[in-house]
């Protein structure tokens, strides 16, 4: 990775100064913030819709482009306004009942747990959380007791939390939830464009992220994966657009 020449492509860095927070929202590379300027200057002239047909070819390359990031194919990818927004449409899909069951980790993303609650005073869901290991990893025995006793309707596990250095082992929940054939979510919000992600090794059903963190792109965006199993299901949001 050079260094030198990534810091050349951004702008905000040219006084030499170190930005630390990655994590919360990066800085953008010259090439984002020139497509974006160039792509509302188009609208200012020709208007929305017509500026989107003409563009039409390079849009749809999101698509392809976020297939190849984790491993999956453009058809399992839907674009969202932010990770937030493309969790809510994935839990928002699933037909949930009174008494069923989500179970998550005490390091979930907060965003994510307002929604669980959320979700137990409108339906009576219960939220039940795994222990964690001396080292603060998910506790995968822990997990699959809990699996056993409640027969969960959901398992959601945040792969790096906001506000630590954990990196929570997904691959081993996915062999899991696998084996006993239960929906899997993963807020890869803080991994995906910082370390490879790759939702086959996963195993998730749904995995949603954001744009303006690591992979340096513009607020405002962000994508849902769907595997091909939910599909074939017709899961769909609530509320379609």
């Amino acid at each position: 990775m050079n260094v030198a020449k990534i810091r050349e492509d951004i702008r905000g860095l040219s006084d030499g100064k170190i930005f630390m927070n990655n994590a919360g929202s990066s800085l953008m590379p010259s090439i984002v913030v020139d497509s974006m300027i160039d792509y509302l200057k188009q609208e200012e002239q020709f208007g929305g819709y017509e500026v989107a047909n003409r563009n039409a070819e390079l849009l749809e390359e999101f698509y392809d482009e976020t297939a190849k990031l984790i491993n999956c194919k453009p058809s399992n990818i839907a674009f969202a306004t932010s990770a937030t927004e493309a969790f809510a449409k994935a839990l928002s899909s699933i037909v949930f009942k009174e008494n069923d069951v989500i179970i998550t980790t005490v390091d979930d993303y907060i965003s994510n747990q307002i929604t669980f609650i959320s979700l137990q005073k409108k339906l009576n869901i219960k939220i039940i959380r795994t222990r964690n290991l001396s080292d603060n990893e998910i506790d995968l025995e822990d997990l699959e007791n809990l699996i056993r006793k409640y027969s969960p309707k959901l398992v959601a596990v945040t792969h790096i939390p906001t506000n630590s250095g954990l990196i929570q082992n997904v691959e081993g929940v996915g062999k899991i939830c696998k084996r006993y054939d239960i929906l899997y979510l993963v807020d890869a919000c803080q991994s995906v464009g910082q370390m490879i992600v790759d939702v086959n090794k996963i195993g998730c059903d749904f995995l949603t992220a954001t744009g303006r963190k690591f992979l340096r792109g513009p607020r405002g965006t962000g994508f849902l994966y769907i595997s091909d199993k939910i599909l074939e299901q017709d899961y769909a949001p609530l509320l379609l657009d």
